[in-house]
């Protein structure tokens, strides 16, 4: 969301100009639009890989019927923004829950309490970390040159301040370990490769 929300008007500028560009409505709903879809696919991976099609079956059907009534209706008032927001509304209030719900209830039998607290402080923390880059990066010029220097900030920055906040996360330290164990296994068959 923060990439989005920073560089996407910077790079229509460059690339067709600056009558093309969206009003700043529009960019925060295509990057919230963005940031929903990409919070539903570890999610959706998990039930993928669990064989969960039947549990949620009408959930495609609702998400599709509500999201085009909403985009319809949402564009008569607010035009290309109401479009995008009744797709992201019908997916934050419809896909993510039904979703959710059956992969705790029926994949993993636990509770769903923890994880909607997980997703609420990660939109939380994207909201208020976007809004901070933002501010930021309007006291950077426009141009090519300042806008690759505005890329790396943004990337930089926002990895960064993500890092120190999830640096101390069991999950965090899980996944550093599961990497190193990858690794150590890549360099042992190259080192029977190299020795063969």
């Amino acid at each position: 969301m923060v990439c989005y929300v920073c560089l996407f008007n910077d790079f229509i500028c460059i690339w067709v100009g600056q009558d093309m560009e969206f009003s700043m409505a529009v960019v925060v709903a295509i990057s919230l639009n963005a940031m929903v879809s990409y919070m539903r696919k570890t999610v959706n991976a998990f039930k993928d890989a669990m064989g969960m099609f039947r549990q949620d079956w009408y959930k495609p059907v609702l998400e599709t019927i509500i999201g085009i009534g909403l985009a319809i209706g949402l564009s008569y008032a607010w035009g290309t923004f109401g479009v995008i927001m009744g797709y992201t509304i019908s997916t934050i209030f419809i896909a993510i829950p039904i979703e959710n719900y059956v992969l705790f209830k029926y994949g993993l039998k636990r509770k769903i309490t923890q994880q909607v607290v997980s997703l609420f402080i990660t939109f939380m923390l994207s909201l208020v970390l976007t809004a901070l880059t933002y501010f930021i990066c309007t006291f950077i010029p426009d141009g090519i040159g300042w806008f690759i220097l505005e890329f790396f900030f943004v990337v930089i920055f926002a990895a960064g301040v993500y890092f120190l906040l999830t640096c101390r996360t069991k999950e965090f330290k899980y996944y550093c370990g599961l990497a190193k164990r990858v690794i150590l296994k890549i360099l042992k068959k190259e080192e029977k490769h190299t020795e063969v």
